[in-house]
């Protein structure tokens, strides 16, 4: 069993060589009347979801995280305890030694 560290990707754009003329896009676009009304509650309660959502992912993948530790640090001492070395076991020795120590339903 083996960790896989996960990069988050950031998307940064390049820098720009120049800065861009003031009104390049004019009588392309135009900013309605009401663009700084409040969002409809529909939408404000889609983003509140949205948010709660990634607040419990975010928590989940924590704890996650945190179980993985502890599982590997218990692999460990039990492996100290039988005279292994869990962090020099192959893949292999390491699903052998997790299969002989759980049983299968």
């Amino acid at each position: 069993m083996k960790t896989v560290n996960h990069q988050k990707l950031q998307m940064n754009p390049p820098p720009l060589s120049q800065l861009r003329p003031i009104g390049l896009a004019k009588g392309q676009f135009t900013v309605p009347d009401d663009f700084n009304a409040p969002l409809p509650e529909d939408v404000l309660q889609a983003a509140r979801k949205r948010t709660a959502l990634l607040a419990l992912a975010q928590d989940a993948q924590g704890r996650r995280e945190e179980r993985m530790r502890f599982g590997e640090a218990q692999l460990r001492r039990v492996g100290a305890e039988r005279g292994l070395d869990w962090d020099h076991l192959s893949e292999d020795e390491g699903e052998t030694f997790v299969d002989d120590l759980l049983p299968e339903k």
